[in-house]
């Protein structure tokens, strides 16, 4: 019986690094496009995305597709800002808060 507890604990105590780095894995092209848009380097937050990318937002067009989708949306995200007085936008990582357990959400403003 110690053997099996012994056995189980080594599994358990095992699991956490792999968890961790496939979480970290997982997340390295969001905190990229992240860190890309915040510093408004938007070669930097496209590399991040596949080619072939599909953005939907809540200012017109609402979407954009294809090639360079990222590179559409954020110029047009800077000029809807411009036209909007809106500066200095943002990214921020914040964590579900109930709503959703199986991802992390990433909330934009603009101050």
């Amino acid at each position: 019986m110690p053997k099996v507890v012994i056995a189980v604990a080594i599994a358990v105590v095992g699991t956490g690094p792999v968890v961790a780095s496939q979480e970290a894995d997982v997340m390295a092209p969001v905190r990229q496009f992240v860190d890309g848009f915040n510093k408004s380097d938007i070669k930097m937050a496209q590399a991040a995305c596949a080619d072939q990318t599909f953005i939907i937002d809540d200012f017109p067009p609402h979407e954009w597709r294809g090639s360079g989708a990222t590179s559409k949306w954020f110029l047009d995200l800077t000029r809807m800002g411009k036209k909007n007085g809106m500066s200095d936008s943002f990214v921020t990582y914040s964590s579900p808060a109930g709503r959703c357990h199986r991802h992390s959400c990433v909330c934009g403003r603009s101050d």
